[in-house]
């Protein structure tokens, strides 16, 4: 069994990795048997390992802490040499949002904590305003376009990698992501190297990620992978209006009935389609109703929001 060495250290601020609640939020794993997650052979009956691990905690009791991880070790495996673990997750179907949150948490803990500070320096009211979507938010999306493991999801402005993770993780998508922003990139190839490791860690077959430091208005890379996409993905809450119109033209590349997920509409709902504007990339799509994130679905604020789907057709152009 492999084994990961973890610094039992207390942060010094709640933004702070925190490797000791990281190692509390392992071991009610979905794939142990009811039984093994509640009890151990030589746990008496009506003290779970994790209340064991939790008194420990509160106590600061370091070699009680110990002995309730080493306990937990040695049951994880001998239920792997038993063939119990392999059983439950072949019986699962799919891979559950709590399970992914925590391999995607720990990619992102590790590879992106330590130098995130760098990456919110920037200039404000820019296009390089930075802000991430939560895994809460995300699996919306995901459910929401249907995206699987023979897609294509791409994400225009990927910051630091974060889509781009949580799109191959938890439905096994080829995942693509172009940002602008050098230390933003660097973040996130940091970020794909420490996913392809702890997906075989944990034992998953996520999709391929490829991130990318480009301009995605002029990479031609951009459009090589716009022509396979499924499902395109602009957080554009503070792009300007510029921004927006250039991106606009790279959607005439996609694929029929490709989707597109942002925060501000591209298609605005004064648009006619006319001989005036027929040969506009908005008049291929077709725009559904606004839709709404709840609360803390994003990074720069904790209530919910508003977000937009929007599919390509060219059917109307055709009929038009």
């Amino acid at each position: 069994a492999q084994r990961i060495r973890f610094a039992l250290l207390a942060p010094r601020s709640d933004d702070e990795y925190n490797p000791i609640e990281d190692v509390m939020s392992v071991p009610p794993s979905p794939s142990l048997p009811p039984p093994a997650a509640a009890t151990t052979a030589t746990a008496p009956p009506a003290e779970s390992l994790i209340r064991q691990l939790e008194k420990a905690r509160s106590k600061s009791d370091g070699p009680g802490f110990l002995a309730a991880l080493a306990r937990y070790n040695s049951t994880l495996v001998s239920l792997k040499r038993s063939g119990i673990l392999r059983r439950n997750i072949q019986e699962m179907k799919g891979l559950r949002e709590k399970v992914w949150t925590r391999v995607f948490t720990q990619c992102y803990d590790r590879a992106v904590g330590p130098g995130l500070e760098d990456v919110r320096k920037y200039r404000a009211f820019s296009d390089n305003v930075y802000g991430e979507l939560l895994p809460k938010f995300m699996n919306e999306i995901f459910a929401r376009t249907h995206l699987g493991p023979k897609g294509v999801f791409v994400d225009l402005g990927s910051g630091v990698g974060n889509c781009v993770v949580q799109a191959a993780l938890a439905t096994g998508a080829e995942s693509w992501g172009f940002e602008n922003m050098p230390h933003a990139s660097q973040l996130a190839r940091a970020q794909v190297v420490e996913a392809e490791a702890r997906f075989e860690l944990w034992g998953l077959a996520g999709g391929a990620m490829h991130v990318r430091e480009a301009n995605f208005c002029e990479s031609p890379e951009v459009g090589e992978v716009l022509r396979r996409a499924d499902v395109v993905l602009v957080n554009n809450e503070v792009f300007t209006s510029s921004l927006n119109e250039r991106l606009s033209w790279l959607f005439l590349e996609l694929p029929p009935s490709a989707k597109i997920v942002s925060l501000k509409p591209f298609l605005p709902p004064s648009f006619k389609l006319s001989s005036h504007n027929v040969h506009s990339p908005l008049a291929i799509l077709s725009q559904y109703p606004p839709l709404r994130y709840t609360s803390n679905c994003v990074s720069w604020k904790p209530e919910g929001g508003t977000y937009f789907l929007a599919r390509i057709d060219r059917g109307r152009v055709e009929r038009f």
